[in-house]
Order: C-alpha cells, then structure tokens, then sequence
C-alpha cells in the first residue's frame, strides 16, 4: 500500500531549468554530489561532496530546517540505486531494475508505486522513534514515497 503523503526536507536545492551563471552553477553542484565530487572544504583543502554533507549536517545541526528529523534514535535509511547491483543500502535494496529517473523526461520518470514493486525490506529494523530516508537528488520524491511506503509496512 503506498502512503499518499511524506514529510520531507532537503540540505540543497538545484534549478533544473534556465541558463544563467547561478542556475549553472547549482546544476554542476548537484552533478559534483551525484558524482561523489570534490568540493573545497576548510583550509583550502579538497573533501568528498558526501564527506562536505555530513560534516555540514553535523557542524549545523541545530540550526537547519529539518533538525527536528534528527533525533539522537533515529535510523538513517539510504535508498537503494536505480538498478541492481552494488547496493548501499542495508535495509532496503532493489530487486527489479527500474529506469534512471535522471535520464528520462519528466513524463516517462518511474512513479512511486513502480519504486514500491522494485524494492523489498532487507533486514527488520529495531523499534526506532523515527526513520530518516537519505537521497543524493531529489526530483519529484517519487523514490521516497515508494521506498517509505515499502518500509511501512515491514514488521
């Protein structure tokens, strides 16, 4: 059964459409963590993108939007990559290949419930009070809801 609604919240947000210097510049950040990039970090120093994400997560912690998602027992949840393969994962993974939502047109992007039928519970999770899913991109949220909807109904 998929849930009809999820509360979200992101760290980054990037412009998929225009072309000014800004918009371009937020599509090569987005394309620099979807790549695992390097960005420069303190002291001048490269660091990983995910590496830049955590540590700015942790260092504002308090401070962000979506503190309230971060309790001290919550379980992070990453989702499971596109198709089959090496998974991330520990909870969920995928077990049907589903089209990159990144490489097709808005119309023809998997939906929530094609997410839902390509994923499967892994491993049960111990009684959190709360359950964060982690996504690098963000489009439609169709990734979430399907994974969230798998998630829910696990025992």
């Amino acid at each position: 059964m998929l849930l009809s609604e999820l509360q979200y919240a992101a760290l980054l947000s990037y412009a998929s459409h225009g072309d000014s210097a800004s918009v371009q510049h937020s599509r090569d950040i987005m394309l620099t963590l979807k790549r695992d990039g390097f960005f420069q970090g303190a002291s001048n120093r490269q660091i990983l993108a995910s590496e830049w994400v955590a540590q700015t997560i942790q260092r504002n912690r308090s401070a962000l939007p979506f503190a309230s998602f971060l309790s001290p027992d919550t379980i992070l949840v990453p989702t499971p990559k596109s198709s089959l393969g090496k998974e991330v994962a520990q909870v969920l993974s995928r077990v049907r290949p589903l089209r990159k939502a990144a490489l097709s047109a808005p119309e023809n992007r998997p939906l929530p419930k094609e997410y839902y039928d390509s994923m499967e519970v892994q491993k049960l999770l111990p009684e959190p009070s709360s359950i964060v899913l982690v996504d690098d991109i963000v489009t439609r949220g169709s990734t979430l809801l399907g994974a969230a909807s798998r998630l829910a109904e696990a025992p």
